[in-house]
């Protein structure tokens, strides 16, 4: 049994690699998106400006993806080391609802249809806390934090915990400026006890 398992997106910000959880987790995941999607736009389109409708010029966007199965990946092979942990820290860019990994969200659907079981990491009372921006804001925040602790922490329930504001991470410090962090406390079986925010 460990205490913390800190997992991290390696790919987008290499200051979240100093996180101050790092520094002390038992079992660190660097995961990161494993390839490139490339989209194209402005074939026929038109984009809509101060200055009225223009046709939009060609121009390819490219999103990190594979991010999610890096993750499970990572995952599957803390399981089938039979590893388990009392506390975990997710640090990786966020948006009300979602966590990422590269371009891409994990949302409270990809956790349902995903992430179902790892469970078995987290048998005891666990603490897991989202180290992103954003991620609790709203209705999408509250959804996806029960969702976590449904999933995750049905073995002994817990508390899952994240901000509804935006941040940056320094070294050892991850810094919110208004707003607060939300919190649900998960019971025996993945019901939700309650939720509150301070």
């Amino acid at each position: 049994m460990y205490d913390l398992l800190h997992i991290y997106d390696s790919g987008t910000n290499a200051l979240m690699r100093y996180d101050f959880s790092l520094r002390h987790a038992d079992v660190t995941l660097a995961v990161k998106a494993t390839r490139i999607k490339e989209v194209i736009f402005g074939e026929g389109e038109v984009a809509y400006t101060d200055f009225g409708p223009v046709p939009a010029e060609p121009h390819t966007n490219k999103y990190d993806v594979g991010g999610t199965d890096a993750l499970l990946s990572a995952l599957d092979d803390q399981v089938a080391k039979g590893s388990t942990f009392r506390r975990v820290v997710f640090s990786t860019h966020g948006k009300p609802g979602a966590i990422y990994i590269g371009n891409e969200p994990i949302t409270a659907g990809v956790l349902q249809r995903y992430f179902r079981n790892y469970y078995r990491l987290f048998p005891f009372v666990t603490r897991m806390y989202f180290n992103a921006c954003n991620v609790a804001e709203g209705d999408a925040g509250w959804e996806f934090l029960e969702t976590a602790g449904n999933i995750f922490l049905r073995s002994q329930g817990g508390e899952v915990f994240a901000w509804d504001s935006w941040g940056f991470a320094l070294p050892y410090h991850s810094h919110y400026f208004w707003g607060s962090t939300r919190y649900v406390v998960v019971g025996p079986g993945g019901r939700i006890i309650k939720r509150y925010s301070k």
